[in-house]
């Protein structure tokens, strides 16, 4: 759904930090009456290309107020969320435009989400220590 341009760190300072490439996805949400519960997954990328899951699945939660103002970003983006079946243009399913927003809302999410330093205040890096403009669709 979206990665690295460069790559981003990862690890810790007990045992040392590595670098890789980074692809991050999305495998699942589930609806929620005050929300949405994303299940994420991380995969360090070979130079080689090959992916390897780095840590565990886990969930990010949203809610109601952000998915409205996500979807008010990703509808100002001017994405179409169409398709072509027998040589005609057409919307997606409700279904459907929910998994095609998925990649604009993990970018605009992981370029937003700072790593804090230790009195609090946004860094301007993002996970895997990453600059945002170092993350982009797939």
């Amino acid at each position: 759904m979206i990665k690295s341009t460069e790559k981003g760190k990862y690890g810790d300072a007990r045992t040392g930090y590595k670098e890789s490439l980074i692809e991050t996805s999305i495998v699942s949400f589930t609806s929620l009456p005050n929300g949405r519960s994303y299940q994420i997954e991380n995969y360090l990328v070979g130079d080689n290309g090959a992916k390897l899951l780095y840590g565990e699945q886990f969930s990010k939660f949203i809610s109601n107020s952000e998915l409205t103002a996500l979807d008010s970003y990703i509808e100002s983006l001017g994405v179409s969320f169409t398709k072509e079946v027998d040589g005609v243009i057409v919307e997606l399913s409700s279904n459907e435009r929910e998994w095609a927003k998925l990649p604009y809302g993990l970018l605009y999410f992981v370029k937003t989400d700072f790593i804090l330093d230790e009195n609090g205040s946004p860094t301007g890096l993002t996970v895997f220590m990453l600059l945002p403009e170092k993350w982009v669709l797939c």
